[in-house]
């Protein structure tokens, strides 16, 4: 058999009763993008060394040994609670994006709905100053 790397991603919508549920693209399908930057001959180190029951990075199985984690040591065996990944989580997100001096200061009217596709706007200088 050969280990192939696998991306689990685990996700958790606070507060959430349930129904119907649209991301940003309009539709209800979840995806994401992915880019490695692993050192090829690391990430086969990894793949080789690290045995689990379920060879993925899951709160039971974490190969722990080979990698290390953004949010903290993760022990196998051992699951956070949510409380506790959130206050970890909001450490580590970058301050807020200032929409209105990188964007446009122009106010928004009349939009019934968000338009979608690509963007090909020109980002505005950073600056402190807005008009009004």
């Amino acid at each position: 058999p050969v280990k192939l790397p696998e991306i689990h991603l685990y996700f958790r919508i606070q507060d959430y009763e349930g129904g119907a549920h649209v991301f940003s693209d309009g539709t209800d399908v979840y995806h994401s993008d992915y880019f490695s930057g692993w050192n090829r001959t690391e990430l086969q180190r990894v793949l080789d060394e690290c045995s689990n029951d379920s060879d993925a990075a899951s709160p039971d199985a974490f190969c722990e040994d080979f990698l290390t984690y953004h949010d903290g040591p993760k022990t196998t065996g051992v699951q956070k609670q949510d409380g506790s990944i959130r206050a970890t989580l909001e450490q580590l997100q970058p301050p807020p994006i200032q929409t209105l001096e990188t964007i446009s200061p122009e106010a928004v009217t009349n939009v019934a709905t968000i338009p979608r596709g690509a963007c090909s706007g020109t980002l505005l200088p950073s600056s402190t100053t807005t008009t009004t």
